[in-house]
């Protein structure tokens, strides 16, 4: 049996806001073209197995 999981919900938002600044910090850097790729693979990757 599963056992619920317990999230401080601030903990666990503060984390997701570091994760994304070291994120954009990585991405600032890319060209158009770096971004365009990685928006298609993204895409891709959510849409190739279809509905």
């Amino acid at each position: 049996m599963n056992k619920p999981i317990h999230l401080n919900t601030e903990d666990y938002i503060a984390s997701l806001i570091v994760r994304a600044r070291q994120a954009q910090n990585i991405a600032s850097g890319y060209s158009q073209e770096k971004v365009d790729e990685l928006v298609t693979a993204i895409v891709w990757n959510i849409v190739k197995d279809g509905p």
